[in-house]
């Protein structure tokens, strides 16, 4: 009896249709298909379980269709504290260990004076002829969509007209999702365009107001006010986080009364934080404006506001005096 008779005989086991074995299928689509699942064991840990072989210079290729199931999940698993690795020509490329952290042999060494056009260890290809677009690596936070959603990223933007621009972008509400929070543009120039910045101005009807030693001068209209931290209605600036902010002010005063010193008040203190943050000014009549420029550490939470230390001053209201400020870092 032919090998192909008795197994044709194995009725509701093996089937051989056409030159095709099947098993646990008796219409059987490849030269083996197998309807089920396909165990190995050995008793030697030096054997393998499991081996397919190509030869012939062909492709290896497995394909993931099922037609009964909407969207299956192709899985490769290991039961225990396994490693897995992927080997290219007998020599292992990739690796994951047992606690999920994956490395990544291979690709062109880049340092800091030689990057060349060669593929690093990871490169994405964006796979997409329109200009002005790119590849994005994102980051899925735990406590929203079972950490599928996007919440932070890292993308691309090229185009031949003027090369790659690179972009990192975070969030501060999921149901808004990220936003561009640092550009790295062709030049290799870095812009933070959700950094912390206030520019504001006095506004009066063009008068000479006086204000009190010790009270906050009134800078009642913002030009910009990058993340809404100036408020309009207290004159004060309060530090969303922790940092060191840069402050400048100026003031045009009625020349015959210049008699206050201004300074930036720290949570309505004068030497907030021990110091005298940019004093500037004269007790004396002669004078027609007032400056200060400071460096100050703030905590999250914290207030600036500009004061005159000692003596009134008298304001020119007319959007000739202003104050910006910013987060340095």
């Amino acid at each position: 009896m032919s090998k192909q008779t008795e197994l044709a005989q194995v009725a509701d086991t093996i089937t051989v249709n056409s030159g095709k074995i099947g098993i646990g299928t008796s219409s059987p689509l490849d030269a083996l298909h197998v309807q089920g699942t396909i165990r190995g064991n050995v008793s030697d840990a030096s054997n393998e379980n499991l081996r397919l072989t190509t030869d012939g210079g062909g492709g290896f290729v497995v394909d993931v269709s099922d037609a009964t199931v909407a969207n299956p999940t192709w899985s490769i698993r290991t039961f225990s504290n396994e490693q897995l690795a992927f080997d290219i020509g007998g020599t292992e490329r990739m690796r994951i260990d047992s606690n999920g952290v994956l490395r990544i042999n291979g690709g062109s060494a880049w340092n800091e004076t030689n990057q060349g056009t060669g593929k690093g260890s990871i490169h994405l290809d964006p796979n997409n002829a329109t200009s002005d677009t790119g590849g994005a690596i994102t980051f899925g936070a735990s406590d929203v969509g079972s950490g599928e959603t996007a919440m932070a990223g890292i993308y691309t933007r090229s185009d031949s007209a003027y090369g790659t621009k690179m972009y990192l972008a975070t969030t501060d509400s999921y149901a808004n999702g990220p936003k561009t929070a640092v550009k790295i543009n062709n030049r290799g120039q870095v812009t933070t365009p959700r950094q912390p910045y206030f520019a504001v101005e006095m506004n009066g009807n063009n008068n000479y107001v006086n204000t009190a030693p010790n009270t906050a001068l009134p800078f009642n209209v913002t030009v910009h006010n990058i993340g809404s931290h100036f408020n309009t209605s207290t004159y004060r600036f309060t530090a969303p986080i922790t940092g060191k902010y840069l402050m400048a002010v100026g003031t045009i005063n009625d020349q015959s009364n210049p008699i206050g010193r201004i300074m930036f008040y720290l949570n309505g203190i004068a030497d907030g934080g021990n110091m005298k943050w940019g004093i500037n000014g004269s007790s004396t009549a002669g004078g027609g404006s007032n400056t200060a420029t400071s460096i100050i550490y703030m905590s999250a939470g914290d207030y600036v506001d500009v004061r005159s230390q000692s003596g009134w001053i008298n304001n020119y209201q007319g959007n000739h005096s202003s104050w910006t400020g910013m987060l340095l870092g």
